[in-house]
């Protein structure tokens, strides 16, 4: 027999998974900027247990992958990685396409968990990119502005470039030197001076 309390009143409870059975993963270490096609900071997901804690014992295999994306892009390196001690490590993954990024990470059954976003930046300009091409036109009229990118080797836009930017024409007048303005010199004012078939570079 029994007295007093709540005695066969099927109070309900939840019981918690005990300690050093994996119950989640948890991003320990976070990527941090990076420019295009450098490797990104090495990133450790643990294998967590309901206290929050490691599971040592765990040797599974964590994959990651592209999370939140500003733009399509690949993700380069191993992305999968054993855990060793209740932690998965990530140390060569890059990126190309500059843009602002998250990473989600798998591990089978456990849920899923993503990264804190992070920033891919142009790496050195290193080409100039015609993204309007020159228009023809009547002798003497003012053709359409032509856009001139300042890109990387990867063809990101340059944003932080300053540059001048110089089209060697003959037989045009206008502006042919033009300071670059987030990556991108415009020439607005150009016109052909003589009738004829003509080439522009920059």
């Amino acid at each position: 027999t029994g007295s007093g309390g709540d005695y066969g009143n099927g109070a309900v409870f939840e019981a918690s998974p005990p300690p050093d059975v994996p119950v989640y993963l948890a991003v320990n270490q976070q990527p941090t900027d990076t420019t295009a096609g450098s490797v990104i900071s090495s990133i450790t997901v643990a294998i967590d247990d309901s206290n929050g804690q490691p599971v040592t014992a765990d040797a599974s295999t964590v994959t990651v992958r592209l999370g939140d994306s500003s733009r399509p892009a690949d993700l380069a390196g191993t992305t999968t990685a054993t855990v060793i001690n209740g932690i998965a490590t990530f140390d060569n993954l890059s990126l190309t396409a500059a843009g602002t990024y998250t990473l989600s990470f798998s591990d089978d059954t456990l849920l899923s968990t993503k990264s804190a976003s992070f920033e891919v930046l142009p790496s050195a300009a290193t080409q100039l990119v015609f993204a309007t091409k020159p228009a023809g036109g009547p002798a003497g009229s003012q053709m359409p502005a032509v856009n001139v990118d300042v890109e990387d080797q990867y063809g990101n836009i340059v944003t932080s470039d300053g540059s001048n930017v110089t089209l060697a024409a003959s037989g045009f007048d206008g502006t042919l030197t033009v300071a670059a303005q987030d990556g991108v010199a415009i020439f607005g004012d150009l016109s052909s001076t003589i009738a004829g078939a003509y080439t522009l570079t920059a």
